[in-house]
């Protein structure tokens, strides 16, 4: 009887040792899970107030980054989330881009533009558009052509450039 009280309460040791470790990992987990919570609150608060100048907005922007993949493309409302994503993550290209060009855009044109923006590969992009790639790539030389944009000067680059602190043109 007495060997069968000691195992039983060596049992109770053990199994009480491990459930206090597993509160406290618990806990400590949960502390982590609040400071992360804390910081991504300051950061998205400091987006908010300096949309234009936050040196984090980019930083944020490249990791995360959802956009519709190719899976999701062929779905219907795949230029719906073109138009939702720049939206969301570049509030004012669209107010801005008229402002940067001589020639009036069409909707194919803002759209496209809007891809690039986002960075989508020409790929993705028709697929999106249900074009081929060549015909992506066609496109994307008369937009250039149309924005009156140099030879030397990528299309790429000059619609990043758009809603940056500095001109485009």
């Amino acid at each position: 009887m007495n060997q069968s009280n000691e195992i039983i309460g060596g049992s109770l040791l053990i199994i009480t040792i491990c459930i206090t470790l597993l509160v406290r990992y618990a806990l400590v987990w949960y502390a982590d899970i609040r400071n992360i919570r804390i910081r991504l609150t300051k950061v998205e608060e400091e987006i908010r107030q300096h949309p234009q100048t936050c040196p984090v907005k980019h930083q944020v922007e490249t990791l995360v980054r959802p956009r519709p993949t190719l899976s999701e493309s062929s779905t219907p409302n795949s230029v719906d989330m073109v138009r939702h994503y720049i939206k969301l993550y570049h509030p004012d290209f669209m107010e801005l881009l008229p402002r940067n060009t001589s020639e009036k855009l069409t909707n194919s044109d803002e759209l496209l533009c809007m891809m690039i923006k986002l960075e989508y590969p020409n790929k993705e992009i028709a697929s999106i558009l249900s074009i081929t790639t060549n015909s992506v790539i066609t496109a994307r030389y008369r937009l250039k052509r149309k924005l009156g944009l140099p030879q030397d000067q990528q299309l790429d680059t000059w619609i990043q450039s758009i809603g940056k602190t500095e001109e485009p043109k």
